[in-house]
């Protein structure tokens, strides 16, 4: 009987974390072989974000069981905290050589593969894990929440519906459910998910932010605070949470309160392109342009391919008159995302700027195509237009611009445009 490896798991049990790793620690200094002691000493420096000495550990365990299930999930696990998504892939793999019908593996390399942005893969093995054991409620939530970045709306919805048919009072479901309400633009079923949530699960953070979630999308923003601010109370350190609250200082102007919530954000989750590209964004409306720049090429050397930063680097690039820059970082974006119309109508601005009026109109026509009626491209084709001496197709595109209305963004400089023709 180990019973470093027994006092180890007591104190990890009462959340004594660091008694816990110094008895998993003397478990492998008296009982070399434990690979239990290991794995449990891993997951106990994971939960306390050192995530380099939990790698270290696994692959010591490694060494003394090459094939021990556990420890390549754990490593994977690990890699995935680290931001070292196809390293995760690779454990994950090797974990599912052992045992291939491991459903809690088959989840995780799922998550792997969405954050790898590669969601076809993610959804594959997810309906696997279905198949495998039909009931486990949180396979269902995470092809949900792939779906939905997959902008399957209709078909995440279904998936929900069955997962609370086996899981009706499933907290995580409901919070799902909840937020995907919010994209559907039901801010009804979604206050239901979430008032169902505070009702049922009064002591789960996911009801309050929730509601933050909602207040914020409604625009009361006092009212979001206050929401939030009682779901830090339950977990001051979840990412998720510390966002919604710096997203809401930012729609305030409060720059200084979100650029705080955005660097809490970051030390949970250190490894976050999206939380870095979020507080490059704070940091550019403070004119810290260096800061800014730093946190983009941060989240870029964690997710090059995240087309969304390379946006915002070519913006970046732009409002400090580096054209050539902007453009490439903006292409870049657009082969990544052929839909983004904010970067094709920065590219679009750009040509114009540079006199090619001609390429210009050829970009601000490919934005109609993906949206009709999108203001800015309508003002700028006609802009182009003119440049190449177009008159009259350029007084059409000023027409429809007018023709959405007073309360329009560019409504005015149409309008002026248009007299002056």
């Amino acid at each position: 009987m180990n019973r470093y490896y027994e006092k180890g798991t007591s104190e990890l049990a009462s959340g004594h974390l660091d008694e816990a790793a110094l008895a998993f620690t003397e478990a492998i200094r008296y009982y070399p072989k434990d690979i239990y002691a290991y794995n449990k000493l891993a997951f106990v420096l994971r939960e306390q974000g050192f995530f380099s000495k939990a790698v270290r550990i696994l692959h010591a365990a490694l060494e003394v069981k090459d094939d021990d299930l556990y420890t390549h999930h754990i490593l994977g696990n690990t890699h995935l905290d680290e931001g070292r998504y196809r390293e995760a892939v690779v454990q994950f793999e090797k974990a599912l050589a052992i045992r291939p019908h491991d459903v809690y593996t088959l989840n995780s390399m799922a998550l792997a593969h969405r954050w790898l942005k590669d969601h076809a893969r993610a959804v594959e093995l997810l309906e696997t894990a279905i198949h495998i054991n039909a009931k486990d409620p949180y396979t269902y939530n995470s092809l949900a929440q792939t779906l939905i970045e997959m902008e399957d709306l209709e078909k995440a919805l279904s998936v929900l519906q069955r997962a609370l048919e086996i899981a009706p009072e499933n907290a995580q479901i409901h919070f799902t459910l909840g937020d995907l309400y919010l994209l559907l633009d039901d801010k009804t079923k979604a206050r239901d998910r979430f008032e169902y949530l505070t009702c049922h699960h009064p002591s789960s953070k996911l009801g309050p932010h929730g509601l933050g979630k909602l207040a914020l999308a409604a625009g009361d923003l006092e009212e979001a605070l206050s929401h939030l601010q009682k779901a830090l109370t339950l977990d001051p350190k979840d990412a998720h949470i510390l966002c919604t609250v710096g997203e809401v200082y930012l729609e305030q102007g409060n720059l200084e309160a979100s650029e705080r919530y955005y660097e809490r954000a970051l030390i949970a989750q250190p490894r976050s392109a999206t939380i870095l590209s979020a507080l490059g964004e704070v940091y550019e409306r403070q004119g810290l342009v260096l800061k800014s720049w730093n946190s983009y090429q941060e989240a870029l050397s964690i997710d090059p391919e995240y087309g969304y930063v390379h946006y915002l680097l070519g913006r970046l690039y732009i409002n400090q008159k580096m054209y050539a820059k902007a453009e490439a970082s903006l292409r870049i974006a657009v082969k990544l995302d052929s839909s983004d119309i904010y970067s094709q109508n920065s590219l679009g601005f750009l040509r114009l700027l540079a006199g090619d009026y001609i390429c210009a109109q050829e970009i601000f026509e490919q934005v109609l195509q993906i949206k009709p009626d999108d203001e800015y491209s309508l003002l700028h084709l006609a802009k182009a237009l003119l440049g190449a001496q177009k008159h009259a197709e350029a007084r059409t595109m000023l027409k429809r611009v007018m023709d959405l209305g007073p309360k329009g963004q560019f409504y005015q400089q149409a309008t002026e445009l248009h007299e002056a023709l």
